[in-house]
């Protein structure tokens, strides 16, 4: 399957209510023990965005004791949504520097898991254009779309 800039934005959505797109990116600070994520669903259908973040350090490993967990709320998918290219109500933003190669996400949000808040300015470049990477034989209806 040949990937092309069109993978940057929403695909032909199918007629299944719980139909999601999905990102997820990580990082680490490894001189700061620092690794995190950022990871978001859209589910245009009902009109939702899941979308939040997750650092640690060596201080803590659950999302309880974690340096942030900021992850599993809905929130309303606003119209001009798109797959990278959004903001929701908890203080992420998305936004698509250069398609398939680079993306923006910034996060300033205080919630229960957090004390004092927390907040990040992170630039994802790729290092390679990507690719499709297949599927292991017999997982080809679990993956179908990835």
């Amino acid at each position: 399957m040949a990937i092309d800039i069109a993978d940057d934005y929403f695909h032909k959505r199918p007629d299944h209510p719980y139909w999601n797109e999905s990102g997820w990116f990580s990082f680490m600070k490894p001189e700061r023990d620092l690794s995190g994520w950022i990871y978001f669903y859209h589910r245009p259908h009902v009109g939702y965005t899941v979308g939040g973040i997750c650092a640690w350090d060596n201080t803590g490993s659950e999302n309880y004791d974690c340096l942030c967990y900021d992850w599993g709320e809905p929130y309303p998918m606003k119209p001009e949504t798109n797959m990278f290219d959004f903001e929701i109500d908890n203080g992420l933003k998305v936004s698509i520097v250069e398609p398939l190669k680079s993306y923006k996400f910034d996060y300033r949000g205080a919630n229960a898991y957090t004390a004092g808040g927390c907040e990040l300015d992170l630039t994802f470049t790729a290092p390679i254009l990507p690719h499709d990477a297949g599927m292991p034989g017999g997982l080809d209806e679990w993956g179908k779309g990835h």
